[in-house]
């Protein structure tokens, strides 16, 4: 007897196809939420678990292409369409030539939509009445619908939520920003992804039901017939593992708000941007007038310079060209302005606080604080040089200034921006006190300073610690599509918000919310050194990994300034009465 392929049984492989790889997803998404080393696993017996799972999803792909492509056959030789007939052979190579080869994931979905979904159906109907062509349209609009709507999802979340693109050169806008007109004609923000993904999978549905009708209806069958104990195992199958992650998910948001709550208590604020920008400004007002005019002057200084002098550029290391223009500077109009603007308290700059992750962008005005750090320095060498004690000891006092602005700010970039001016001022002391230069009055107020400087360590510390919390939480939202608007060539466009999708994808929301609570742990320390990148190393949860501070560089670095606020303090002693013999 002839073998043939049925219709059920075509439609059974199909859902074990779909429910199967959902199941596999499952399994694997839990083994990472739950912290299983998945990188370890992988390598057991040279790699071969990875590689058979590869191999085995190939191998089923392969087979049922073949099941529904001897399944069709039945039908398309009995077609009273000769051309159709033919272009359906003609067409099959080409359809698994391009559905298979490696290339982009939707020209593959596109292919199999499109002869799977509406070629081979045409070609093997046997009349085309309105009530079949109806059905055809209706299954393949089914199928085409879902596979666009998924697709853009898919894309926004590659693309906006950090997984590849903007772990490599930026956010980009997702494809379909451009193809779809997605956020400029049909805008879709927050909450409406929900009903976008909801969308997004009745479209299938309803394309799954339709083909099992359009099966039975081409094998004569009952369409009850299609929907055997099989189907309905493997449904349920799909279901419990659906329903044990949402449990799961619900579970770890429960753990992520306890770790959320009490690293709050850890640092008697909440860890946001908001708490960062009231210690930013401690009610203080900000200026922008203020920094528009010294960064003007910054401009025009550079101008002068017509070089870049370096973060440790000396002037004993200058060729003479370079010294005599650093000499023009410092003698000009615009150097004495810029000095006197830095002679009193300096006023906060005017930020926006919509993210607090570190960078140029958003702290504009370390930059020139920085600048003007290694030009007063380079001043001072200079002029302690010539003998000019009060021109030496009036920019050293600017440079304290300037220490005194960053104490008073809050933010991950400015504590290490106050370690790297206090340490250059260090410097300028240092060199002061073996110029000889420095009254004893002078010394004694310097001592003072140290001794203070040194008590405000810990405290510098301990703001340090919760800045960098705060940044690492924000760019965790940031990289899951919860950071506000983002800017790409054609505008400012919202990403997708991943929590907006969690009932749909529960497994990877587990995932990630068990990734966050992690990371609320790993900062409710007391001490920068146990902020350590060892104790997620190799660790399965990539976020966390990713945006831990490295808590023992940024200890070290304070531990040095502490170092070498005594040992000043030492050295100052020695030049006073009795030690030194005046």
């Amino acid at each position: 007897m002839k073998w043939r392929v049925s219709a059920p049984a075509v439609f059974l492989g199909v859902t074990l196809w779909a429910v199967g790889g959902y199941v596999v997803f499952s399994g694997i998404s839990w083994l990472f939420a739950l912290g299983v080393p998945v990188w370890k696993m992988a390598g057991w017996c040279g790699g071969v678990v990875p590689q058979l799972l590869f191999w085995s999803g190939c191998g089923l792909t392969f087979l049922l292409l073949y099941l529904i492509l001897a399944f069709y056959q039945r039908f398309c030789g009995k077609s009273n369409v000769f051309l159709i007939r033919w272009c359906v052979w003609l067409l099959t190579p080409l359809f698994l030539l391009v559905a298979l080869l490696p290339g982009k994931v939707e020209t593959a979905a596109g292919s199999s939509i499109l002869f799977l979904g509406l070629i081979l159906p045409l070609a093997a109907t046997e009349s085309f009445d309105r009530k079949n062509i109806a059905l055809i349209i209706g299954n393949f609009l089914c199928w085409l619908s879902g596979g666009v709507i998924l697709y853009c999802i898919w894309d926004f979340i590659i693309q906006t939520g950090g997984f590849q693109e903007m772990c490599l050169h930026g956010p980009d806008e997702p494809d379909v920003f451009h193809w779809f007109g997605i956020q400029r004609f049909w805008p879709i923000y927050g909450y409406g992804w929900s009903l976008f993904g909801l969308a997004g999978l009745l479209f299938p549905a309803g394309g799954y039901f339709l083909t099992a009708v359009l099966w039975a209806k081409l094998d004569q069958v009952e369409v009850r017939c299609m929907f055997g104990r099989g189907i309905w195992m493997l449904w349920s199958a799909a279901f419990g593992c659906w329903l044990f992650s949402a449990g799961m998910m619900l579970y770890a948001e429960k753990g992520e708000a306890q770790a959320r709550q009490a690293l709050e208590l850890r640092f008697g604020r909440p860890p946001t941007a908001a708490s960062l920008k009231t210690d930013f400004y401690r009610g203080r007002q900000p200026d922008p007038g203020y920094w528009k005019q010294i960064k003007a002057m910054e401009k025009r200084i550079s101008a002068e310079l017509e070089w870049d002098f370096g973060r440790s550029a000396r002037p004993e290391t200058f060729p003479p060209e370079k010294k005599e223009r650093l000499r023009k500077v410092f003698s000009s109009s615009n150097w004495i302005k810029w000095e006197q603007a830095f002679a009193g308290a300096i006023p906060p700059e005017k930020l926006e606080f919509r993210k607090a992750e570190a960078g140029a962008e958003e702290y504009n005005d370390l930059g020139t604080l920085y600048t003007y750090s290694r030009l007063a320095f380079l001043w001072i060498q200079s002029a302690a040089e010539e003998g000019k004690a009060q021109e030496a000891l009036y920019s050293c006092e600017t440079m304290r200034n300037v220490c005194r602005h960053l104490e008073n700010v809050a933010g991950p970039a400015y504590g290490n921006a106050w370690i790297t001016c206090g340490q250059r001022r260090l410097d300028a002391m240092e060199l002061l006190l073996k110029s000889g230069l420095c009254p004893a009055e002078q010394l004694r107020r310097w001592a003072a300073e140290l001794r203070k400087m040194e008590t405000l360590i810990p405290v510098m510390e301990e703001r340090q610690l919760f800045a960098e919390a705060v940044t690492a939480l924000d760019l965790f939202d940031m990289f899951t599509g919860e950071g506000g608007m983002i800017s790409g060539a054609a505008g400012e466009y919202r990403p997708l918000p991943y929590r907006t999708l969690k009932f749909f994808l529960p497994q990877l929301w587990w995932y990630l919310t068990v990734d966050r609570t992690r990371m609320l742990q790993l900062y409710n320390v007391s001490d920068l050194r146990e902020v350590s990148a060892e104790r997620v190393r190799g660790g399965t949860y990539v976020y966390s990994g990713m945006f831990l501070t490295s808590g023992e560089t940024i200890k070290e670095r304070f531990l040095r300034l502490a170092a070498r606020c005594r040992a000043m303090r030492e050295l100052i002693a020695a030049e006073l009465p009795p030690f030194s013999g005046r």
